[in-house]
């Protein structure tokens, strides 16, 4: 079967990010689909407070903005990151990267709600960011 795994990385906020991070992060979340063993195409959307609050309320009925969101279509995904929100916690490169990959680990069929896959989603997780390294 040829490997159609691919991500995409789209900067929805008129931002300047340095031109490596999001290599970095496509690279990062290809690693992780390969590792998983997963081939699916994925588009990440780094988008700020007021898309994601949109988003959050059409789709999620919940007011406010929020950190990640993830549409997973079969062999497509979307996933919408809040940089806006990594920036508050401090390291807007790394929480970017660990909110991706949150959004990632969502699309593959991990879920935080029951308790047994909420400790394995935290387990990959946390394996996972460790190969996280941006420029």
């Amino acid at each position: 079967m040829e490997d159609f795994t691919m991500v995409e990385v789209i900067n929805s906020t008129g931002r300047k990010f340095f031109r490596p991070f999001e290599r970095d992060l496509k690279e990062f979340l290809e690693r992780v689909l390969k590792m998983e063993g997963r081939e699916k195409e994925v588009v990440v959307v780094l988008a700020g407070d007021g898309r994601m609050k949109r988003l959050n309320e059409k789709f999620l009925f919940k007011k406010g903005t929020t950190d990640v969101i993830s549409f997973d279509y079969g062999d497509m995904a979307e996933i919408y990151v809040n940089v806006d929100y990594a920036t508050r916690l401090g390291d807007f490169a790394f929480y970017t990267g660990y909110l991706a990959l949150h959004g990632l680990l969502h699309v593959l069929g991990y879920d935080h709600k029951r308790k047994d896959m909420a400790r394995q989603m935290e387990e990959k997780q946390e394996a996972y960011i460790g190969l996280w390294k941006y420029s």
